[in-house]
């Protein structure tokens, strides 16, 4: 999915566009993560690509990252799938 809305707020924006992800930046983070520890880069880019995928920015640097699934079986469900900040980034005021 991508989009061309991308809300800012100081100098974080937040981005629907899978090309702007930092892949090394969330394989990095998730594969040594206690929930995906090992987790293979091929996996991941699946999981992107079947997945609604925000990516939290400072400036230019990707700072956070979520991934939302929907699943579908006669009912829409919407799943919260990673959610991440990278260690050396203090939020403040922002929530991910």
């Amino acid at each position: 999915m991508q989009s061309d809305f991308e809300p800012v707020q100081d100098e974080y924006s937040i981005s629907c566009d899978p090309a702007r992800l930092d892949l090394a930046v969330v394989h990095g983070f998730l594969s040594t993560s206690y929930w995906s520890l090992g987790l293979p880069l091929e996996v991941l880019q699946r999981a992107i690509a079947g997945s609604i995928c925000f990516g939290l920015y400072h400036g230019d640097s990707q700072v956070g990252f979520a991934r939302v699934v929907i699943l579908t079986n006669r009912l829409r469900f919407l799943r919260a799938g990673d959610g991440i900040r990278t260690h050396d980034f203090q939020l403040g005021k922002l929530a991910l």
